[in-house]
């Protein structure tokens, strides 16, 4: 054999074991097992009725807190709220008033049910607070998402809307 043509079928066979190697590789790869980190646990969030927890929403007489009361917290290990409503606004750069989302949220920190606890209660107030405390123009109803942690694991889910009384519009010519 001609000693040009040795680096030539060395060349062949390292490319075919290159090639079947990484067909191996690929194929034995592609069948293992995903790592934990890949699985998701999918968490099944159970859709409750706010009569199922006691849930009452209602209004202050001046219509600038809303009164969340939940009475039913037997088997109930936390509570987390997002509570929004729409509200007319001025726009600090263009002067012009403008339509808003506004609301308040625990953001994933749970209001902790206390053992022998009955009733939980939380007035959150329709504006916005600094130094001093400006009311919301609320043009919507206001709208709750409530999340409820049971002690056994479970988690439940109740959406309710408080309306927002809205003045009537007064006819032409009065």
């Amino acid at each position: 054999m001609p000693k040009n043509k040795i680096p030539v079928i060395v060349a062949a066979i390292v490319a075919v074991l290159v090639i079947v190697g990484g067909g191996i590789f690929l194929a034995t790869r592609s069948h293992q097992q995903p790592t934990s980190s890949n699985t998701s646990n999918a968490v099944n969030i159970k859709t409750l009725q706010p009569s199922d927890i006691g849930l009452q929403l209602s209004l202050s007489s001046d219509n600038q807190t809303v009164v969340m009361d939940i009475t039913k917290l037997n088997g109930i290990k936390s509570v987390e709220y997002d509570m929004t409503y729409q509200a007319k606004q001025k726009d600090p750069d263009s002067g012009q008033v403008i339509d808003v989302t506004q609301g308040v949220s625990t953001n994933g920190t749970p209001v902790v049910i206390k053992q022998g606890q009955t009733t939980l209660e939380r007035k959150i107030y329709l504006g916005t607070c600094s130094a001093t405390c400006t009311p919301s123009v609320v043009i919507s109803d206001v709208s709750f998402v409530i999340k409820v942690n049971y002690a056994n694991g479970e988690i439940g889910q109740v959406q309710d809307k408080l309306p927002y009384p809205h003045p009537s519009p007064t006819p032409a010519g009065q």
